[in-house]
């Protein structure tokens, strides 16, 4: 999957990191009845609750290296989540979720999505079930899935505080990641990227 088929939210709850996800594909429940509410001017749901909510790849911001999450649900329908899409001009997240663009977020989540296979909710139970490849994540390449995701949710602090090359493979290898110079220019290269 090219990474401009991803729609990138961000998905965010008290008491929970913020969550980066693709905002086409996730699945829900039943919508709770009650629940829709309607911008006066627009016309637009503004907020809709469901019986479970499900996302079958979540990759939690603000953590380094990144935790990602496989068929993360939620059946509670006290919590409320607020999603949050990049700005239309900037197509930048809001600083308050997390200093990151729209391009970089798409790049982590092409990367994450290489190893989903099918993700359905169950009809009977309502469980979100996702077939993935673990250990794909974790070996393909000495970890490259992992590195690269890494990579990129990072990318617009790292331009942001004006890290070089060499600094930016110092902190991917400094927690565990492998990365030489070479794969890590091959990275950049191929998504079109460039250091700022």
């Amino acid at each position: 999957m090219s990474a401009s088929q991803f729609h990138p939210q961000i998905w965010h709850t008290p008491g929970f990191p913020p969550l980066l996800v693709c905002g086409s594909r996730w699945l829900h429940g039943d919508e709770l009845k009650g629940s829709k509410i309607r911008d006066k001017e627009t016309g637009h749901v503004t907020r809709n609750a469901y019986r479970m909510i499900g996302h079958a790849i979540a990759l939690e911001l603000r953590t380094f290296p990144a935790k990602v999450y496989f068929g993360l649900t939620d059946a509670d329908p006290a919590i409320e989540w607020t999603c949050v899409s990049p700005d239309n001009t900037s197509q930048m997240f809001p600083e308050s979720v997390g200093l990151m663009s729209r391009k970089a977020a798409e790049l982590a989540l092409a990367e994450a999505w290489r190893c989903v296979d099918q993700y359905t909710i169950d009809p009977v139970t309502r469980d979100l079930k996702v077939t993935y490849n673990l250990p794909k994540i974790l070996t393909f390449r000495d970890g490259a899935i992992m590195r690269n995701i890494n990579i990129w949710l990072s990318w617009d602090a790292w331009n942001r505080d004006g890290l070089t090359e060499s600094q930016r493979i110092e902190i991917i290898t400094g927690h565990g990641l492998k990365c030489t110079a070479k794969a890590f220019r091959r990275v950049i290269e191929d998504a079109g990227m460039s250091i700022s």
